[in-house]
């Protein structure tokens, strides 16, 4: 049975880890494949300056993740936004993963 005090439901990694945990358990999956792809295959972290017209300089960073590329290539788009973290991109990762999967795209997911 899962214990939904666990999670913290406004967050984005979190209600997906709840929503997976629960189809999880109606579909009775194996712990480790559970874990096998509930998790990131691969994330890449990045940080780089941005020198802007007026002269100054600030430290940016960027974020890529591959939830999954056993279906096929890892599809999805990019965010650019200064208050993505990477908590968000690896949820928006798995939810492309399962879109792909629910409409049966040959493709893993990715952000």
């Amino acid at each position: 049975m899962i214990d939904k005090n666990q999670y913290n439901e406004s967050k984005p990694l979190d209600m997906h880890n709840l929503q997976f945990d629960i189809a999880g358990e109606h579909l009775f999956l194996e712990p480790w494949i559970m874990e096998k792809i509930k998790y990131p295959r691969r994330e890449f972290s990045v940080r780089f300056p941005l020198r802007f017209d007026d002269d100054h300089t600030e430290l940016l960073s960027g974020y890529r993740v591959q939830h999954n590329t056993l279906r096929g290539p890892a599809k999805g788009g990019i965010r650019y936004n200064p208050n993505v973290d990477l908590d968000e991109v690896r949820t928006l990762a798995s939810w492309m993963t399962w879109k792909c999967v629910v409409v049966s795209v040959p493709f893993g997911g990715t952000k």
